[in-house]
């Protein structure tokens, strides 16, 4: 991404659980859930790595340390447990600037889309689900004292939080941010993403 000299690095991370432990709820209808979360891994990489100046994948899982490799990315083993301790181990591992978290399960994901959300001007941009209950994409110009706080809602409480704390606040949405693959009934977007 072209950036005006003296603009702060912005780098992303995308958090993804251990290999055994991803997708549990397509068990039933995906016998080989491994290869689809590196699957989506690398179609998430593809479009935010040209916007960033570094993607971090922080994992528990040390089996991912060289699939980042082979995406020409970093990787970070997380020592916590949880999605909100790994993101606070990716803070402290890259510092408090421009940050851009995405989740990694994002079938329509492209680098139009994250482009467009990282040139908006609010302070916090969040990227919600459909149903705008999970936070999908979030952007923070500092991340100095933001608590990460996914899980269910967690859109309302980044939004909340945000204005809580005085910040400029925008929510940005695509199909391409809004479509994720959580259940079985999402699994007909990644078969139509994959006819492109």
């Amino acid at each position: 991404m072209a950036r005006k000299p003296g603009l702060m690095l912005i780098r992303a991370v995308i958090p993804v659980n251990r290999l055994e432990q991803a997708k549990s709820r397509l068990a039933k209808v995906i016998s080989d859930r491994r290869e689809l979360v590196l699957e989506l891994l690398s179609r998430v990489v593809q479009a935010v790595k040209p916007c960033v100046d570094e993607v971090l994948i922080v994992s528990p899982d040390d089996r991912l340390k060289p699939e980042a490799a082979r995406l020409g990315v970093s990787f970070l083993l997380q020592r916590s447990s949880g999605l909100n301790p790994a993101l606070d181990e990716a803070r402290s591992h890259l510092g408090e600037g421009p940050l851009l978290v995405v989740l990694g399960d994002l079938p329509q994901l492209t680098e139009p889309d994250v482009r467009a959300l990282l040139l908006r001007p609010e302070e916090v941009l969040l990227a919600p689900d459909r149903d705008q209950n999970g936070t999908n994409l979030m952007f923070l110009r500092s991340t100095r004292s933001f608590m990460f706080q996914y899980g269910p809602g967690s859109f309302v409480r980044h939004f909340s939080q945000a204005l809580g704390r005085g910040l400029t606040v925008g929510v940005h949405r695509s199909s391409g941010t809004e479509v994720d693959l959580d259940a079985p009934v999402d699994l007909p977007q990644l078969a139509w993403t994959s006819c492109d």
